[in-house]
């Protein structure tokens, strides 16, 4: 049998670790007054995607510790992706955006941790921790989750225009436009 190529390898592995979008999940971001993303190293990147995405489709998104970011309250919602779940900074995000009485969605690999403990909305994303071994990906570190987060994030993309009839059009007037 020949050996796997590297794209038919990270391809299997997102297969089956593929994440369907909920109801739940669309309904918690319409909801939201606002949207806030936090994640660190390449997550945080991902996670940069996904709020240019929902900013797009008409969701007024912010990154935690840009300069720019307003203050969070009870009626916004903080999206956090840390494939451990124990990234002691998210930790914190989380703790302050519950204690100001706002909800608070992870997007983790790991069950049972402090970061889940926090969390109003859980999604599991296939991969591992960057500092796990195991069988859940052949690739290094945290690549899986980090391919899936960004995946997930373009998913619920769809998945939101589907549910609430918004067109590609509508998304390019949000678009960026100093380039």
């Amino acid at each position: 049998m020949p050996k796997q190529s590297s794209w038919q390898l990270i391809l299997s592995e997102l297969q089956k670790g593929a994440v369907e979008v909920s109801d739940s999940q669309l309904e918690l971001v319409r909801q939201a007054n606002r949207v806030f993303v936090a994640g660190a190293g390449r997550s945080g990147l991902n996670l940069k995607s996904f709020a240019m995405r929902l900013n797009q489709l008409g969701k007024p998104t912010y990154v935690v510790v840009e300069t720019t970011t307003p203050a969070f309250g009870e009626a916004d919602l903080l999206i956090v992706a840390t494939g451990s779940g124990t990234t002691s900074q998210m930790i914190q995000f989380m703790e302050k955006a519950a204690n100001l009485g706002g909800k608070v969605w992870l997007l983790t690999t790991t069950k049972q941790t402090p970061a889940t403990e926090l969390a109003s909305e859980i999604t599991y994303l296939a991969g591992k921790g960057k500092f796990d071994s195991g069988e859940q990906s052949s690739q290094p570190m945290g690549s899986l989750f980090e391919q899936s987060l960004l995946i997930f994030g373009d998913a619920f993309t769809l998945s939101y225009m589907n549910k609430f009839d918004i067109l590609e059009s509508d998304m390019q007037h949000n678009h960026a436009n100093l380039e």
